[in-house]
């Protein structure tokens, strides 16, 4: 016999496989957001650095050239020439100490030099102020502020292409998770129907059955029999109640074949002793043998009555009925308890 699984180790697995499944997605959405957590810190972290510096290039080379111009012309700015200079190598040195992206290292050397060759220019050109200043700054140090300038924009521009590619991930990443999550929720809905349904086979049909059975067999089908349906709990109730009801079945006719023998007993006594006109009641006035066989007349209704309304200790009695003196002794056993009546019909 192929051995059945109890109900209590189905339900187990059955809501089992439903918590892995909620666990699965619970960690899976946990996994997902420390990953764009990830993305997230990286690119606050470390992009966002070196844009920020280079923004602060930017407007350190922007106040150089107009302090170079100032001071060119009237030399009076050179004090905040050299303040924007340390400002635009204070941010340059903290670019190149973020540097995140493999482009940006030849990027932030060429940068340097460029840088270098434009201090150099700036700085030979306030040594020795030409005549024609204006057209000097023009032919000398314009050329390499705006090479200075387009390659700090290239820095920057690097680092936006990364926070694009990073945003890039980051949406394909919650995508990707969505997804995922989409999936896990839709296999634990179709479990659940499943489950549900095994459940409603398994379980609440077989109740449903083992109730209707039951209140079958209580109204008196003793031949109903349970469905057993396998070696589980309720397969086992339904053999159970199978083999009860069997040997009340056999009990039942046990005492039926005894009660038949006893009663054709009685009958044989009656017709031995009184014939016809004679009868044998049980003390709630139920006839239980006749005399002169089954097609002899029954007594009349009013020993019936009398009989119901005896008591337990009443003596013999003479009753007038359908025109006839009726003789009406109580049968007792050995120890004084009423056990019938015994009828008679007076000459």
């Amino acid at each position: 016999m192929t051995p059945t699984m109890s109900l209590r180790v189905r339900l187990l697995l059955g809501y089992g496989y439903l918590i892995a499944l909620l666990l699965v997605t619970a960690v899976s959405a946990l996994l997902g957001f420390l990953r764009l957590s990830e993305v997230v810190d990286v690119v606050l972290e470390d992009n966002y650095a070196t844009i920020r510096a280079s923004l602060d290039m930017l407007e350190a080379l922007e106040r150089q050239d107009s302090a170079t111009l100032a001071t060119l012309l009237d030399g009076a700015a050179a004090d905040e020439l050299a303040a924007h200079e340390d400002a635009f190598l204070d941010a340059l040195g903290r670019a190149e100490g973020n540097v995140t992206e493999e482009a940006e290292r030849p990027a932030l050397a060429a940068l340097r030099e460029l840088f270098t060759s434009y201090r150099g220019e700036r700085d030979g050109l306030l040594a020795e102020p030409p005549e024609r200043p204006l057209r000097a700054y023009n032919d000398r140090v314009y050329p390499a502020f705006v090479a200075v300038k387009h390659k700090v924009l290239q820095v920057l521009e690097i680092n936006q292409q990364a926070m694009i590619e990073a945003d890039r991930r980051a949406k394909a990443a919650a995508v990707q998770n969505g997804a995922w999550l989409g999936f896990l929720v839709a296999v634990a809905l179709v479990s659940l129907v499943f489950l549900s349904r095994a459940l409603q086979r398994g379980l609440l049909a077989r109740l449903d059955e083992l109730r209707r059975a039951m209140a079958a067999i209580a109204g008196g089908e003793l031949r109903r029999r349970l469905r057993t349906g396998g070696n589980d709990e309720l397969g086992q109730v339904a053999r159970h109640f199978n083999g009860l009801l069997d040997r009340l079945q056999a009990t039942e006719a046990r005492y039926q074949g005894r009660l038949g023998q006893e009663r054709q007993t009685v009958l044989g006594l009656v017709e031995r002793c009184g014939g016809e006109g004679t009868a044998v009641y049980d003390p709630a006035g139920r006839l239980l043998a006749n005399g002169g066989g089954p097609q002899a007349p029954e007594p009349p209704e009013e020993i019936v009555r009398w009989i119901e309304e005896a008591d337990q200790d009443a003596a013999a009695a003479d009753l007038e009925a359908a025109g006839c003196r009726w003789r009406l002794e109580p049968l007792t056993t050995a120890a004084g308890r009423a056990v019938g009546w015994w009828v008679r019909r007076q000459a």
